[in-house]
């Protein structure tokens, strides 16, 4: 049948028990002190690359100025920040409550828009599509060809940019 145990032997097996639990514990509580530790590091970092950006990324979202943001100077700061891998600018504009969206990846080494919408997209698409029947039409002034090609290419790299933020 069961086997009684004898008083050494349940003191040696409450014992165990204890220690066992006092382990896991201790071993819990380092490694969540460890961890909060790195957190707080990493935070301390951000905090230090990012303060600098600030009042820029600020002004832009304030009059959802997405030139300021998506120009090539202002990637090249990101990029030239090493420690900054990922950076999501989400916003509301102080004057006409659109929201602004922006993402940047160290790995692209690009920054694009996340509030891109369809009906965006259709109105440039039907503007290229106007200028390049403009453009077909316009044979006899060259100034006004190079002046529709020109908004032609515009058109173009903004219809890329908003169907990259979109995907």
């Amino acid at each position: 049948m069961l086997k009684k145990f004898t008083i050494n032997q349940l003191l040696f097996i409450s014992h165990l028990i204890l220690v066992l639990i006092l382990v896991a514990g201790m071993s819990v509580a380092r490694y969540q002190s460890e961890w909060d530790t790195r957190v707080a590091h990493e935070v301390a970092l951000a905090e230090k690359s990012l303060t600098p950006l600030m009042t820029d990324i600020s002004a832009a979202v304030a009059g959802r100025n997405y030139a300021a943001l998506l120009m090539p100077s202002f990637l090249e700061t990101l990029k030239s920040n090493r420690q900054l891998l990922f950076l999501d600018i989400q916003g509301a504009s102080d004057y006409s409550n659109h929201a602004v969206g922006i993402r940047y990846l160290q790995t692209q080494e690009t920054i694009w828009r996340t509030d891109v919408t369809t009906a965006e997209i259709r109105k440039f698409t039907d503007q290229q599509a106007q200028l390049t029947a403009s453009l077909e039409a316009e044979e006899s002034d060259p100034i006004k060809r190079k002046k529709l090609l020109f908004l032609l290419n515009k058109t173009k790299g903004e219809l890329q940019a908003l169907e990259t933020g979109k995907s």
